[in-house]
């Protein structure tokens, strides 16, 4: 890449996975580091290039009615899903050397969450807002009351021909927030493949101040349909009592301007040299050090790992286990 001055600018972009743990992560961070410095490592993460991601924080900080009340004051709970309906299709290799963790949790759901919740930045520059990502993914923790749940489709042993494995195609993690806006909600991730529907969202669910069971919601869509959802309650027609949950929608496939499907736009600002959508080294190691103590926990045995039938909708965990985790 041509500077105006001239010069070569390089730029270094690495797909992940970046390293399979801690300590993988931490010794390849290492070796690039020594030949180039972090103006021009372009770590890609697709998720955020995404037209719904890219728009969370405009929506976030440039809405009053949203601003206002994206704290623990007004939102219950916030749900993370990357959910397939197709299998590994053939990539058992890979998979094998993955799971559904190492996969999507670690990286693309974690992105998601810091763009979510991050505190707002001073600038939609890439010197605020990544700082404020990784200050954020800094005080995330595991849950200490809910065991993170791990499961396998029927028929996975086979497709990759080993009988012992207890590699995850699903895993749905519960997460905590210690700052003062998100303390007490939950959060949770949940990936995984073979699943009934093909779903990507980011779903808000915000505290009911009445008796009524409806739920108000917003949903970052992110696949398979770009878009916004809110679910409001209104009172239901004619002469009926109570209420009813419509959702405002608004979809990107109507939308007449360009539209990009994440990876143009990385394409772009790599070559510009914009890495607002690039996540830094620093917020990478953090998310392997945040989930290595349940990478070690599956790694010491199988035991806890659900077995589910392909075209499953939710995986329920059957009675409480203990879970101790072991900070690093």
């Amino acid at each position: 890449v041509h500077t105006c001055g001239g010069d070569i600018a390089s730029r270094l972009l690495i797909e992940k996975p970046f390293g399979r743990d801690l300590h993988s992560a931490t010794e390849l961070s290492s070796v690039i580091t020594d030949y180039f410095g972090s103006e021009s490592i372009y770590s890609i993460d697709h998720y955020l290039a995404k037209e719904t991601v890219q728009n969370v924080l405009y929506l976030r900080f440039h809405n009053p009615i949203l601003h206002h009340i994206w704290s623990t004051h007004h939102i219950k709970s916030i749900q993370i899903d990357a959910l397939e309906s197709l299998d590994i299709q053939g990539r058992g290799d890979f998979y094998e050397q993955t799971g559904a963790l190492r996969d999507m949790l670690q990286s693309h759901l974690m992105q998601l969450l810091a763009t979510v919740t991050m505190d707002e930045p001073k600038t939609m520059q890439p010197d605020d807002i990544r700082p404020n990502r990784l200050a954020l993914l800094k005080q995330v923790s595991l849950s200490t009351e809910v065991q993170p749940l791990r499961a396998q489709y029927e028929g996975y042993k086979a497709e990759v021909n080993n009988s012992e494995s207890a590699v995850e195609t699903y895993a749905s993690i519960e997460l905590a927030i210690n700052t003062n806006r998100w303390q007490g909600v939950p959060i949770t991730l949940t990936a995984g493949k073979a699943m009934k529907n093909k779903k990507t969202e980011i779903k808000i669910v915000f505290e009911s101040h009445t008796d009524h069971k409806e739920e108000n919601t917003f949903v970052f869509q992110i696949q398979p349909n770009e878009g916004l959802s809110l679910g409001i309650a209104v009172k239901k027609s004619g002469l009926q009592d109570g209420t009813k949950t419509i959702n405002l929608e608004y979809c990107y496939d109507t939308e007449q301007d360009q539209f990009s499907d994440g990876y143009d736009r990385i394409l772009h600002d790599a070559l510009v040299g914009d890495q607002t959508l690039f996540p830094s080294t620093d917020e990478i190691l953090n998310n392997w050090k945040l989930f290595q103590p349940v990478l070690d926990t599956w790694q010491d045995g199988s035991d806890d790992l659900i077995e589910y039938p392909k075209g499953s909708e939710k995986i329920v965990k059957k009675g409480a286990q203990s879970w101790n985790i072991k900070y690093i």
